[in-house]
């Protein structure tokens, strides 16, 4: 019985961890929801860009960069 004891607690220790990590970098209003997703679809262009044609544009790339940091 302890490897399950000691299995049931891993996972609530990660549970635990996602929460606090949810709670510290997850957006709090829906301006910064949105600010997000742009960056993300940011990300999600320059992906394709590099995918497509092979490279990207370095003006696009740090603004990508520095949306999402």
């Amino acid at each position: 019985m302890s490897g399950r004891r000691s299995h049931r607690d891993r996972l609530q220790l990660i549970e635990f961890s996602l929460q606090r990590i949810a709670e510290t970098y997850m957006p709090k209003t829906d301006h910064d929801r949105v600010i997000a997703l742009a960056g993300m679809m940011q990300a999600i262009d320059l992906v394709r860009n590099i995918a497509h044609r092979g490279q990207a544009d370095a003006d696009d790339f740090e603004i990508c960069v520095g949306s999402l940091l």
